[in-house]
């Protein structure tokens, strides 16, 4: 990891990672042939993601290695924009194309953002979903985004289109009578 100053002068300092370079070997691979995906170990597939991470211009952290225990968060990053967010990032790799990520994952990373101050929570498999994981995640009170193995196909080849932050508003009754409409990020 490398400290670097703010590009805006500010007293923030960024953390710059240095990813290993898996874009000379892994992702030509897994672009010829995508069954490969499976046979990449859980440390190899968390290394993945987190090169993803970094292509999208995030400043992400990874907590430890694979399979050690993180508290339910494998990754988290942050953004250096005007309106920054901290997002923390769930890993689930599969020897198999048949399995599914479910919602006990969901409910997992859920209540490890709990108390942390996450914007945002995202958990990437190089499969699928269950309904019921894309249920749960539609009806956390903590925003939980889930990225299938379709959508990191597109991350390999650089699509990072569905990624980029919208923001709707919501609206939240604080007391009977008493309603206001906020920024939420999707």
């Amino acid at each position: 990891m490398i400290s670097e100053p703010s590009p805006d002068g500010s007293l923030i300092e960024f953390v710059r990672a240095e990813a290993l370079d898996i874009r000379r070997d892994m992702i030509p691979r897994l672009i010829s042939d995508w069954d490969t995906i499976y046979s990449l170990t859980p440390e190899e597939f968390e290394e993945l993601v987190f090169e993803r991470l970094v292509a999208m211009d995030l400043q992400p952290f990874r907590m430890g290695p694979a399979n050690r225990r993180d508290g339910g968060i494998d990754i988290i990053f942050w953004t250096r924009g005007v309106f920054p967010m901290l997002g923390a990032v769930q890993v689930k790799h599969h020897k198999s194309a048949e399995a599914k990520t479910g919602p006990a994952d969901v409910r997992e990373l859920a209540g490890a953002m709990h108390g942390h101050h996450f914007n945002v929570g995202l958990i990437v498999t190089n499969t699928s979903f269950t309904n019921d994981a894309k249920h749960r995640a539609q009806n956390q009170s903590s925003p939980i985004q889930l990225r299938d193995g379709e959508a990191l196909r597109r991350w390999i080849a650089d699509d990072f289109g569905l990624e980029q932050v919208s923001v709707a508003t919501r609206t939240i009754e604080f007391c009977k009578g008493i309603k206001i409409r906020v920024p939420q990020f999707l």
